[in-house]
């Protein structure tokens, strides 16, 4: 059965997910299965080449051809390959993380579902269609994003609320491109589809004051789903931002990219750090620490050409790892305690050592303080800043990382405080479980050899930026 490359990295989660499904009550088998699979297509996307043909005893695998399904076109571009291989990697993380930290009996097919959603809105030709695939991938999560629990629903309602006010921006702007060449004297067509495809992505990206998904994912979903869908969403939007300049080279002179991706980045980043300051709970501080660092990535990204993106790869690297210790020591965290907040964890430190160290590193990891993931990437940004003698956005960044710091610290000032004597009583912390400890371990040690060698990481930064040279406006 001849089988194109495309529809495996689509179909293959899905067919995943129907199985997990079934072994959804074993919730650990569940998880380690979504872990192969998401494992096994990175690896597949990042050691294939382009060209050629794959015989297996099931499937015949043409390696350069397209899928078809009835207008659209689903093709594997070297600019997709690197978001692809961190989409898949990312994710097998967020799995393996559920294998030792229980997320809800959903977490595993749910996660295989939007997994194959975000990689067909990869996929997908012509580009001005992703947004439409993401709409879609969006409408899904909502219920992986829910969790299988009765609740509140922001998180999984606020998550699909973007995607879907964006995409009819982009339909209409395909519109008005189908009718540039009936006229081609006429600038009007294109001008005005690239004011449609900026309040497009204006949308897509998230940016503050349309920020809410962030905080209330975290505050709400499984922390994991929470990572995996914030984490997958800034992937797919900020690989469709590089690309579409490629795609749609005019759009670089209709759009003052640089301009607004400047002022988007330091009004999340100063909007997330001043948030953050008065939070009360750590699942909606980490929340705004993450507000926060996708505030630093579009500053990044702002700097254009191969060294915005070379910057922006760094930082959501960094932004992966810490997102990905402070989701696992939150779930820590409530399936300990059954809560987040302040002061219904106030003394937990001594017996939750792990998940203590973790949640305070991987949110301050978020604000590049030293000896954590994001310590290199974040120097790195100041100081171009600096060179471009941008003084101003250096202090109003450097105060917001100070106010997220500062949310922190409140909240290390709680877990390290006294346990009230009525809790003691009622209601006793729990050790956490070895294998619990042993994870966040190993997350908070990678955490520390990437802020003391932050090198390790320049052969991948090299690789995923020498595919992407080519979507990156000069």
């Amino acid at each position: 059965m001849v089988t194109p490359f495309p529809l495996v990295l689509i179909g293959l989660p899905i067919m995943a997910a129907a199985l997990a499904y079934l072994l959804r009550r074993l919730e650990a088998v569940a998880a380690l299965l979504a872990a192969l699979v998401a494992a096994l297509l990175a690896g597949a996307v990042a050691a294939w080449p382009s060209v050629g043909l794959v015989i297996t005893p099931v499937l015949t695998i043409p390696l350069g051809a397209p899928w078809t399904a009835g207008e659209q076109r689903f093709a594997l571009e070297a600019a997709a390959r690197p978001a692809l291989v961190f989409l898949f990697g990312t994710a097998t993380l967020a799995f393996l993380g559920a294998v030792v930290i229980p997320q809800g009996r959903a977490f595993a097919p749910g996660g295989l579902l939007v997994l194959s959603g975000f990689a067909a809105t990869l996929l997908v030709h012509p580009l001005f269609m992703a947004p439409t695939v993401l709409a879609a991938t969006a409408a899904i999560a909502v219920f992986f994003a829910q969790g299988g629990r009765i609740g509140p629903t922001r998180g999984a309602l606020r998550q699909m609320l973007f995607p879907f006010l964006a995409f009819p921006f982009f339909l209409l702007a395909g519109w008005y491109m189908a009718q540039a060449p009936l006229n081609p004297d006429d600038p009007a067509p294109l001008q005005t589809a690239g004011r449609l495809f900026a309040w497009g992505f204006l949308f897509l990206l998230g940016a503050a004051p349309l920020h809410g998904a962030m905080p209330a994912l975290l505050d709400e979903s499984p922390p994991l789903a929470g990572f995996l869908l914030i984490l997958g969403g800034n992937t797919v939007v900020l690989n469709l931002l590089l690309r579409f300049p490629l795609t749609y080279p005019w759009l670089a002179q209709q759009v003052d990219a640089r301009t607004w991706l400047r002022a988007l980045g330091l009004w999340t980043a100063v909007w997330g750090g001043a948030a953050a300051m008065g939070q009360r709970d750590f699942g909606r501080l980490l929340g705004y620490a993450a507000v926060h660092d996708y505030g630093a990535i579009l500053l990044g990204l702002s700097l254009q050409g191969p060294l915005g993106a070379a910057t922006m790869l760094t930082m959501l690297l960094a932004r992966s790892l810490s997102l990905l210790t402070g989701a696992s020591a939150l779930s820590i965290l409530r399936e300990r305690m059954g809560d987040d907040s302040f002061a219904r964890l106030r003394g937990a430190a001594a017996r939750l050592p792990g998940a203590t160290a973790g949640v305070l590193l991987g949110g301050l990891g978020l604000v590049g303080w030293p000896l954590t993931a994001g310590f290199g990437a974040r120097w790195s940004l100041l100081v171009l800043l600096l060179e471009e003698k941008e003084t101003l956005i250096v202090g109003l960044f450097a105060l917001s990382a100070a106010g997220v710091a500062l949310g922190y610290v409140r909240g290390w000032a709680a877990l390290l405080g006294r346990i009230p004597p009525e809790q003691a009583l009622t209601t006793p912390v729990e050790r956490e479980p070895a294998r619990a400890t042993l994870w966040m371990g190993l997350l908070l040690l990678i955490a520390i050899l990437m802020a003391l060698a932050p090198q390790v990481i320049a052969p991948w930064v090299g690789r995923a930026l020498n595919a992407l040279t080519g979507a990156v406006t000069p």
